[in-house]
C-alpha cells in the first residue's frame, strides 16, 4: 500500500471540514446525482463518483439542529421522492418538529376553509362537554396542538343574590372540575384561570404562540360583550377568533331568517322552522392533540367559592344536583326512561314534556349535555314508536325560541354572529 495514501483515518482538517460542513453542502451533492441517473432501471455513476463513495463514507454525520429532521439513507434509489405531508401529528413540539405545510392556504381561501394551525385555544364557556362539541373536535382537527381553557370571570357571580350564586358556582366548579378528568383521558388537560377572559386569553395566545382562539357564541348581553371584547384583543394580536353556534336543537345558521326579522311570538317562529331538522350529534374525540410545549402553561388551580367571593350557606345541599358531563348523561338516561314509561301510560302532563326540561335545565345551562343529545336519547329509548318525541322536540323548540330572542335582544344591531362566521 502506498503509504502516502489517504485513508478515511487519516483526512486532513480541511477533507473533513468538507464531509461535516452545514447540511446544505451535503444536499447539493445528492441533487447533482440526477447527472448520473440514466432512463435504465439500473443508473450509472462515473468511476470518479463511484471512487468517493466507496473511500468516503462517514459512519456518522454531525448535522446542525436547523435540519435534525434530515435522514440519511444508505441505499439509493432511481426515483426518489419526498415523504407526503402529514397534519395528524399530535406531537407538540417547538416549530422545527411539525410538519411541513407545502403550500398552505390561507384560511380566506375558499377551497380551504380552515388552514393547518400549530396551536389554537379552545376557550369552554357554557359548553362544558366533550360529546357534541364541534367547536372543540374543529380546533383538534385543525391544528398541531390544542389549549382547552376555561376562565371563572368573578364579575358573572354577581348579577343575582349571593346564594343562589353559591348554588351555580358550586355546580360549575364540579363541571369545569369532570370536564378536565375527560380531557386529561383523551391526553390532553385543562388550563384553569380566575379573572378576565380578555387578559387571561392574551396572555395565553401570546405564551403558547395560539394563532387562533375556538370557542362557542353566547346568547347574554355580558357574554355577548365578553366575546367582542376577546375577538377584538385578538385582532390586534393577530390572532382569529372562531365562532360556533351548539347550545339549541335548531343550527343559528339554519334559521329561514336573519336575527332581527325573526318573528317574536313562538307560534309564528314555529311555523317557519317546522320543516328544520336538528344537524346529527357530533361524537367524542377518542383522541385530543397534546398542548403546546411552547409556554410551558401550568393547568392551574380549580378555584373554591371562596377564591369566586362566594361562601358556602345551607343554600348547597348535599343531595343538590351534581355538575358534569358524566353526571349529565346519567341524569338524561333516568329522566328519558321515566318521560317514556309515563308518556306509554297516556298521562296527559308528561305527554306534553311538562316538567320534563326543567329536570335537565342546570346541564343544559352549563353545555354539560346538548339539546340534540337529549332528543337523540328518547328516540333511542323510545324505539321509534308513540309521540315521545314529538313533546319533547316541541319543548327543545321552545327552549330555542327563548335562546334566540335573547341573542336577537343582546347581540342589538349585530345579526347574530357575522355570516358565515358560524360553523
Amino acid at each position: 500500500m502506498d503509504p502516502n495514501a489517504k485513508t478515511p483515518d487519516s483526512k486532513s482538517a480541511d477533507e473533513q471540514a468538507q464531509i461535516t460542513r452545514s447540511p446544505f453542502a451535503t444536499a447539493s451533492i445528492s441533487l447533482s446525482l440526477s447527472r448520473f441517473v440514466t432512463t435504465s432501471k439500473s443508473f450509472l455513476l462515473s468511476p470518479k463518483l463511484q471512487s468517493f463513495t466507496q473511500t468516503h463514507q462517514p459512519k456518522h454525520l454531525t448535522i446542525p439542529s436547523q435540519a435534525s429532521t434530515l435522514t440519511v439513507s444508505s441505499s439509493l434509489t432511481l426515483n426518489p421522492t419526498r415523504p407526503a405531508p402529514t397534519s395528524k401529528s399530535s406531537i407538540s413540539a417547538s416549530p422545527l418538529h411539525h410538519p411541513v405545510i407545502i403550500n398552505p392556504r390561507r384560511p380566506s381561501d375558499p377551497s380551504n376553509a380552515a388552514a393547518i394551525r400549530r396551536a389554537s385555544i379552545v376557550w369552554f364557556r357554557s359548553d362544558l362537554r366533550l360529546h357534541d362539541n364541534e367547536c372543540l373536535n374543529s380546533a383538534n382537527a385543525e391544528s398541531l396542538s390544542v389549549l382547552p381553557v376555561f376562565c371563572f370571570d368573578p364579575k358573572s357571580f354577581k348579577s343575582s343574590p349571593p346564594a343562589s350564586e353559591s348554588v351555580r358556582a358550586s355546580f360549575l366548579i364540579q363541571a369545569v372540575s369532570n370536564l378536565r378528568a375527560n380531557l386529561r383521558s383523551k391526553g390532553s388537560d385543562l388550563i384553569v384561570r380566575v379573572g378576565d377572559p380578555t387578559a387571561v386569553l392574551v396572555h395565553l395566545a401570546k405564551a403558547v404562540g395560539a394563532e387562533a382562539v375556538y370557542t362557542h357564541s353566547e346568547i347574554s348581553k355580558p357574554e355577548t360583550k365578553s366575546e367582542l371584547a376577546v375577538e377584538a384583543a385578538m385582532k390586534e394580536e393577530g390572532v382569529e377568533l372562531k365562532s360556533f353556534w351548539g347550545n339549541t336543537l335548531i343550527h343559528l345558521d339554519d334559521l329561514p331568517f336573519d336575527l332581527p326579522t325573526m318573528p317574536t311570538s313562538f307560534d309564528d317562529f314555529r311555523s317557519k322552522v317546522a320543516t328544520l331538522k336538528p344537524r346529527k350529534t357530533v361524537a367524542a374525540l377518542e383522541q385530543m392533540k397534546g398542548k403546546p410545549a411552547r409556554g410551558d402553561v401550568d393547568a392551574g388551580e380549580i378555584p373554591s367559592l371562596k377564591d369566586l367571593g362566594l361562601s358556602l350557606n345551607s343554600g348547597l345541599s348535599v343531595n343538590g344536583p351534581v355538575g358534569g358531563e358524566d353526571e349529565a348523561q346519567k341524569k338524561v338516561k333516568s329522566v328519558v326512561a321515566e318521560f317514556i314509561q309515563k308518556s306509554r301510560k297516556n298521562e296527559e302532563s308528561v305527554v306534553h314534556g311538562a316538567n320534563f326540561l326543567s329536570k335537565l335545565n342546570p346541564w343544559l345551562a352549563t353545555g354539560c349535555v346538548s339539546a340534540k343529545a337529549v332528543l337523540d336519547e328518547v328516540k333511542r329509548h323510545e324505539g321509534g314508536g308513540g309521540g315521545g318525541a314529538g313533546s319533547v322536540m316541541s319543548e327543545l323548540m321552545w327552549r330555542d325560541f327563548f335562546r334566540f330572542v335573547t341573542k336577537k335582544c343582546s347581540s342589538g344591531n349585530r345579526s347574530g354572529v357575522a355570516a358565515g362566521a358560524l360553523a
